[in-house]
């Protein structure tokens, strides 16, 4: 038997999108001066979202911190949004909504496609995986002089996408004077698959 190893990969569109957004807080004297500001500021960018449309069950708090500093002598806080988007063309408002709200930083922005898309996409990756993996066995096989069988067994690996990912920097948006509404450039995702393949062969007769 031969057994070789096949990769599919499949590109597409993305259908979903998702990034994170966090409010700061720092105070030199009092941490529940830094509880509360956390709370009224990261309050006024669930409700900007919420008010433009975003669904609550798409803002999930990621992160909630509160330190001292020693080094910078103060009380420290971040309180962070996870926010799902639908709709992966309006990334570029939702961001400016929350800017406006006053959220001080807005994380990676990673593109991705369903769990439905992923799966129908997932099937063709495989069928490109398994003529990978044939075409490396005919090659093998042809070079030893010999004859490709039948397949005995296939084993695929697990799925995986490769989202695509942006950075935007809130603090050079902010210094940008009459700055137009943001614009985000969408990339393709990637859906791949590996399958390993065991033929059987057969020596070329003299």
């Amino acid at each position: 038997t031969i057994r070789v190893t096949g990769s599919g990969s499949v590109e597409t569109e993305p259908d979903e999108a998702e990034f994170s957004v966090s409010v700061v807080a720092h105070d030199s004297d009092d941490a529940s001066a830094v509880v509360e500001e956390l709370a009224d500021r990261a309050e006024s960018v669930r409700e900007a979202l919420i008010e433009y449309g975003t669904p609550d069950e798409n803002i999930t708090t990621e992160r909630y911190s509160l330190r001292e500093s020693s080094r910078r002598e103060r009380y420290e806080g971040e309180h962070r949004y996870g926010v799902a988007v639908d709709d992966p063309d309006t990334v570029g408002e939702i961001i400016d909504v929350c800017v406006d709200a006053g959220a001080d930083s807005i994380g990676r922005i990673s593109y991705t496609i369903s769990e439905d898309r992923r799966e129908e996409l997932y099937d063709e990756a495989v069928a490109d995986a398994t003529e990978d993996a044939r075409t490396e066995a005919e090659l093998y096989t042809e070079a030893a002089d010999q004859t490709l069988g039948e397949p005995t067994s296939i084993e695929t690996g697990g799925t995986s996408q490769t989202p695509f990912r942006q950075e935007y920097d809130v603090a050079v948006a902010e210094d940008t004077d009459d700055a137009p509404p943001t614009q985000i450039d969408v990339g393709q995702v990637t859906v791949n698959a590996q399958v390993t393949i065991e033929y059987e062969f057969d020596a070329e007769d003299d």
